[in-house]
């Protein structure tokens, strides 16, 4: 009986000075510091009740261990899972993100085709309303075509061709100098494949050529004349009967394509060996022309527009307003300047441009047109 009480004894002194040692070093649930283990007392000498006693000891502290390294190993797993499904959710927010950013990048460097043209528009609006040395700089075509549609546009400009509100001979109006509608040539706005048919403000006649140096030499005396005749042929065919045959247009191309061939026999292919002088003033306009000649047949056999041969697109008018009545009535366009006319163009731009500043108020501009 005394050995039994004397076993509890040293259990509960055991039990109590382990709980006592394990206790001191608690730490807070969420650290990572080392785990302190139960230290059992040196074992000096053994008697079987003592053997006992530091054996159920050992297995309490052991159970002890394992029941904190589980409830660690537990914690440590659903701290993982948790950190697992963080990532994911980081992961796929940031894969978002990153294409987000790319096609924010994407768009910044090349963007959509109509904010480039709005854009375009803007800039060709600063151009004319606070830049016009730049617009002087080179060919105002563009500045005058944007002016064109905006005029043709508003509200105003609608009174303008009804004649509701004439324009004509007003303050803002200016006179046309003798000859100066001569120098301004006209399109009928053909783009596709550069074909277009381009003349004189004043004469509307498809027929007139302006030939560049280049053609007018002698060995292209033959081929010019072809093409003149075959092209008045044509011309008047289809202003008498409203239709080309095929056999006109087969012999206007094939004498265009005659025309084409003696450049080329005329001249090094590109322009090779030519001195800088004849490549660009000589050559180059010439091979230029010859493009645009090509164009301008296609259009003339496509357009099959009597308009254009029976004089409804001549300008018989004097003054800007008169001018840009009577593209809008039309639908017709500027085309750019030929050698000698960039006087002329530059009058015009300004004369137009006043006419836009005052017509069209400046917060109803329509910058992306």
């Amino acid at each position: 009986m005394r050995n039994q009480r004397r076993l509890v004894v040293c259990l509960v002194t055991l039990a109590g000075g382990a709980a006592v040692h394990h206790a001191a070093p608690v730490t807070a649930q969420g650290d990572r510091a080392a785990r302190h283990h139960v230290s059992l007392p040196p074992q000096y000498g053994a008697t079987v009740a003592s053997t006992v006693i530091f054996a159920q000891a050992s297995y309490i502290a052991a159970t002890g261990d394992f029941l904190e390294s589980v409830a660690i190993a537990r914690r440590d797993h659903a701290a993982a899972a948790e950190r697992e499904i963080h990532n994911a959710r980081l992961w796929v927010s940031t894969y978002f993100e990153i294409k987000e950013m790319n096609r924010a990048y994407r768009l910044k460097m090349n963007p959509p085709i109509l904010e480039k043209l709005e854009t375009r528009q803007k800039q060709i609006d600063r151009r004319i309303r606070d830049n016009t040395d730049l617009v002087l700089r080179g060919d105002p075509t563009d500045e005058l075509n944007k002016m064109l549609r905006e005029l043709a546009g508003v509200t105003t400009a609608y009174q303008l061709l009804d004649g509701a509100q004439s324009l004509a001979d007003s303050a803002i109006d200016q006179k046309l100098a003798p000859g100066d509608a001569h120098h301004v040539r006209l399109t009928d706005g053909g783009r596709q494949g550069g074909k277009t048919l381009i003349f004189r403000a004043d004469a509307a006649d498809v027929q007139e050529t302006h030939w560049p140096r280049a053609l007018r030499r002698h060995e292209f005396d033959e081929a010019r004349e072809g093409f003149e005749r075959e092209r008045d042929s044509v011309v008047r065919h289809l202003g008498q009967k409203g239709d080309l045959s095929p056999e006109a247009e087969e012999r206007l191309m094939a004498a265009t394509d005659r025309l084409c061939d003696a450049f080329n026999v005329a001249f090094p292919r590109k322009g090779k060996g030519l001195s800088p002088h004849d490549f660009y003033n000589v050559y180059l306009p010439g091979k230029q022309f010859l493009v645009s000649l090509a164009g301008q047949v296609d259009r003339l056999i496509e357009s099959n527009d009597a308009r254009v041969f029976d004089g409804s697109y001549r300008f018989e008018g004097d003054s800007v307003v008169d001018l840009v009545n009577h593209l809008a009535r039309y639908g017709l366009q500027f085309a750019p300047p030929e050698p000698g006319g960039e006087g002329t163009y530059r009058k015009l731009f300004f004369a137009v441009r006043n006419v836009y500043m005052n017509v069209v108020p400046e917060g109803s501009r329509r910058s992306g047109r």
